[in-house]
């Protein structure tokens, strides 16, 4: 009795398909009266970033590989509720798009942007 409400695939290598995938999505709602999406930038804006560019990206590249890496870098996925609640709340009319850059890296988002190509609000 449980309702799929979203979907995602994975590629994964021929004959290691015999494992458990695991996917969560967090779905939430944009109040009305806010509107956060890439229709909202404006010539002049400022891009901010909250957090290390590239850990996810490196992370998965070294798992996916096997490269092996000497490091202790994490993958940065998390709940960004915490993060953007605060900001939201002290920035209420300057905060006029928001973008997880996790999927595609931070120079994806900004090409996207510049593009006027950002289906992700």
């Amino acid at each position: 009795e449980v309702t799929i409400v979203t979907g995602d695939t994975k590629v994964v290598p021929w004959g290691n398909g015999d494992q458990l995938f695991i996917n969560t999505t967090a779905i939430g709602v944009i109040p009305a009266s806010r509107q956060l999406s890439q229709t909202g930038i404006r010539e002049g804006d400022a891009l901010i970033v909250n957090g290390p560019v590239g850990n996810h990206g490196a992370v998965i590249a070294d798992v996916r590989e096997s490269l092996g890496f000497a490091s202790d870098l994490e993958s940065d996925c998390a709940c960004l509720l915490p993060l953007i609640t605060p900001v939201l709340e002290a920035f209420p009319d300057q905060i006029r798009c928001l973008r997880d850059a996790t999927r595609g890296g931070l120079a994806a988002v900004a090409n996207e942007f510049a593009a006027g190509q950002l289906f992700n609000n």
